[in-house]
């Protein structure tokens, strides 16, 4: 299953140079994640209540081309496999304007409980 969601970039987002700041690609990718699985009936919220700590082991992105003040990008992402207490996730970043790829990334979630450490990923994600 993949999902998609759009992002615009905005001023104070942007680099010296005038591109979108390399760190933001990161913030869009989790936002754009939890954004998913809170469409799917799983809000951010519900993870602490639950007992699941969803944490980035892994994180990767390469830059394709830049995007600019006003783009609007849309994140596509999905979930590429499970491990046992793992889950991997795969983004591409286009412009909408032009379809033109902005960005791959990869990101690895690692489950975790408070006191039990590493937990199976829940069946539910």
């Amino acid at each position: 299953m993949t999902f998609v969601i759009p992002f615009t970039v905005r001023s104070y987002e942007l680099d010296s140079l005038g591109h979108l700041n390399n760190a933001v690609y990161f913030s869009w990718l989790e936002e754009a994640t939890f954004a998913w699985l809170g469409e799917c009936g799983l809000p951010f919220s519900e993870f602490a209540l639950r007992g699941w700590y969803p944490i980035v082991v892994h994180a990767q992105i390469d830059f394709r081309a830049e995007a600019n003040s006003g783009d609007r990008i849309l994140v596509t992402g999905w979930a590429d496999r499970y491990g046992t207490t793992s889950m991997h996730l795969g983004y591409r970043l286009t412009r909408e304007a032009d379809d033109r790829l902005i960005a791959e990334g990869k990101r690895v979630w690692v489950f975790v409980d408070k006191q039990a450490g590493k937990i199976p990923v829940p069946p539910e994600i």
